[in-house]
């Protein structure tokens, strides 16, 4: 089950092909390639400053095509996503960076694909997402309040994919030692997007079962409402014979994540006789 925060290990081979095609260009540097052009400066003062690149719009072809699909194939069996948001390439050289903020708008997770070389030799550029710790942290006055016990940093390399909610606090730490494209931090990143029901393929839709999942969302939100889950989202994948949480970042008001299975587990089983194989049912919930 993925909650908060999970790094993965995605296909290196999409990776590579995708980080060889982006660094060809400098291998070139007296040729004005069109490709050479296509960064811009993302520069906030004090807030966000790095170069960044729109996949689609520069670095199309068959090698950016299979990573996508590889990545959408991942959000709708992880997470019960259909889509993938507009991808961007991050490049960071010495001193960039991305300061502390929150994505709460653009999808139910976010996503970190690095392309780094694990030969870069760069220094800093963890990706750092607040712990289920932090806000009660910052409230609380008694206690001191240490970066490092807050928050997990994760050191990416190519291949290595992170997925996190967006809606916590997150930041790229400052990078260092890093000049040259093959020795600077590179990533693809987005959102995974559009949480809708799926079904297996031997499964239709029929008025019965669409009575039956409509039955189900309302009494699986009725036991979260109960729980006292205010907002976040959650898929179950209902298989015959078992029932498997996804995916989980409901809340409760202390902020401590919900307990979805054993919610889960009290929540009348009469769907499974009506359809195939499984079937994936996303539920998100926003506090007023």
């Amino acid at each position: 089950m993925i909650q908060a925060q999970a790094q993965l290990k995605f296909p290196s081979a999409l990776a590579k092909n995708l980080r060889h095609r982006i660094l060809a260009p400098s291998q070139e540097p007296f040729r004005a390639l069109k490709e050479r052009f296509a960064w811009d400066l993302f520069h906030v003062p004090g807030q966000y400053n790095h170069w960044r690149s729109s996949l689609l719009d520069h670095w199309g072809g068959k090698e950016s095509a299979a990573l996508l699909d590889a990545l959408g194939q991942t959000g709708r069996q992880l997470l019960g996503c259909q889509h993938i948001s507009k991808p961007w390439i991050s490049l960071y050289q010495d001193g960039h960076y991305q300061r502390l903020h929150t994505d709460p708008k653009h999808g139910p997770f976010a996503f970190v694909l690095s392309l780094s070389d694990r030969a870069s030799q760069f220094r800093g550029g963890e990706t750092a997402v607040a712990k289920e710790s932090f806000a009660r942290a910052i409230l609380d006055t008694r206690t001191p309040f240490e970066h490092s016990l807050h928050f997990d940093l994760h050191r990416l390399r190519i291949g290595d994919l992170l997925i996190f909610d967006g809606s916590l606090p997150h930041e790229v730490l400052p990078v260092s030692g890093s000049n040259g494209l093959e020795d600077s931090r590179l990533s693809l990143h987005g959102w995974f997007t559009s949480p809708e029901v799926m079904l297996s393929e031997n499964t239709k839709l029929s008025l019965r079962l669409e009575k039956s999942i409509a039955q189900f969302v309302q009494d699986f939100g009725g036991r979260l409402e109960e729980s006292g889950a205010l907002s976040g989202y959650t898929c179950v994948e209902l298989r015959k014979g078992r029932t498997k949480v996804l995916a989980n970042t409901l809340r409760e008001k202390d902020l401590q994540l919900v307990p979805i299975k054993k919610i889960l587990a009290s929540v009348p089983e009469g769907i499974l006789k009506d359809f195939g194989n499984w079937i994936r049912i996303p539920l998100q919930l926003q506090s007023a």
